[in-house]
């Protein structure tokens, strides 16, 4: 017998998707400013030639489930009907104790009959075998289209891989750029023109590096409060600072390194890895040695510090993944976090890359992170 009856669920149900009643989504949820990847987000769900499931993927408080709620706005705005639109919230605790097809058969047996329609999900590697149904709904209900959300990266890009080959589209959310912080809070950024890169920097005069610094001088006080608070939206809103950092530390480092990452990579030791995390952070632009790591950090072995070494030209010895998780981590919030410095002047978008976007990121700390999960 189901633990959560369909009464149950479709109260759930009823709270989450307020415009079944009201035909909109409440302001407070779609918020003013509008982030790159919803742009690539509605690119791919309007593609109806090349059908392609939308998953957004990224850290916690990045704003993914807002940029469905903008979806789903725009939808609502465009005369789709409400009953149509299904957001589901799958971290929520009645709907864990459920099914994914018990949740889909209260929907159409009481909201919307046919399988026409949008299916939001949000945290979806909460549902059991995620990965496959949404397989099974891609290839036997044509005429649904899929949004999804999820914070657990790794999980999510290994199901693409999979069950999602040729179904889905994976695109990562990172944290705001300096661009999107600037629009976000309203500050006017100056014009630099769209041949200046920081790499241009090496070819020019000393009078023309001048130039370009006192056209950033406005914004240098922004920049500084960006690198400290300004990765996440809400907390780039925020007045108080402080309160702003000790959130940030509480809900997105704490819960990634001693929750997230433990049980998706199995790693025994959360304390050894976010001394290495913090290690790693407060030498990020020198060049480390994993011996150097191991010899400061006392107590932390190299083994555990370079999980997989060539041994005399032998076979690969297997090590626990705690640091080349934790180097991937870093070097894929770096690469987000710097956006402004790897791609063009403050971050403005740059062409995705093919197969997996990265909404307007495109830079060398994305290699280095690739490099790290390669090893």
């Amino acid at each position: 017998m189901a633990i959560a009856t369909q009464a149950q669920i479709l109260k759930v149900l009823k709270a989450f998707n307020p415009w079944w009643a009201t035909g909109a989504v409440h302001p407070d949820f779609t918020k003013h400013y509008r982030r790159f990847a919803y742009y690539e987000a509605m690119k791919r769900l309007e593609q109806r030639d090349l059908r392609r499931t939308v998953v957004l993927t990224g850290t916690r408080r990045v704003g993914k489930t807002t940029i469905q709620y903008q979806m789903i706005d725009t939808l609502l705005k465009r005369g789709v009907p409400p009953q149509r639109i299904v957001f589901i919230s799958l971290d929520h605790p009645m709907l864990k104790l459920s099914g994914l097809d018990d949740i889909l058969d209260c929907y159409h047996a009481n909201v919307w009959a046919d399988k026409d329609c949008y299916y939001f999900f949000d945290e979806v590697q909460y549902a059991s075998e995620w990965d496959k149904w949404m397989k099974t709904i891609y290839d036997l209900q044509p005429s649904t289209q899929m949004v999804a959300t999820g914070s657990a990266s790794p999980a999510l890009i290994k199901g693409s891989t999979e069950s999602g080959a040729g179904r889905w589209s994976v695109i990562q959310v990172p944290t705001l750029s300096f661009f999107e912080y600037c629009a976000l809070i309203g500050v006017d950024t100056p014009e630099l023109g769209p041949d200046i890169r920081p790499t241009a920097f090496l070819k020019m005069t000393q009078q023309e590096r001048t130039s370009v610094m006192m056209k950033l001088d406005g914004i240098q006080n922004h920049f500084s409060r960006y690198l400290q608070v300004g990765g996440f939206p809400e907390l780039a809103l925020a007045s108080n600072d402080l309160m702003a950092q000790q959130i940030m530390r509480e809900d997105v480092v704490d819960k990634v390194l001693k929750r997230d990452l433990p049980s998706l990579y199995k790693i025994r030791s959360a304390t050894e890895l976010e001394r290495i995390f913090l290690y790693l952070c407060n030498v990020s632009s020198e060049i480390v040695s994993f011996t150097a790591i191991a010899k400061e950090l006392s107590g932390v072995s190299r083994p555990t510090v370079r999980p997989k070494e060539w041994n005399s030209g032998s076979a690969d010895i297997k090590r626990s993944l705690a640091v080349k998780s934790a180097i991937v981590l870093i070097c894929s919030t770096l690469d987000s976090r710097l956006l402004w410095l790897c791609t063009t002047p403050f971050g403005l978008p740059s062409e995705p890359e093919v197969k997996r976007i990265i909404a307007a990121s495109s830079g060398c700390c994305l290699t280095c992170a690739r490099r790290g999960a390669s090893r």
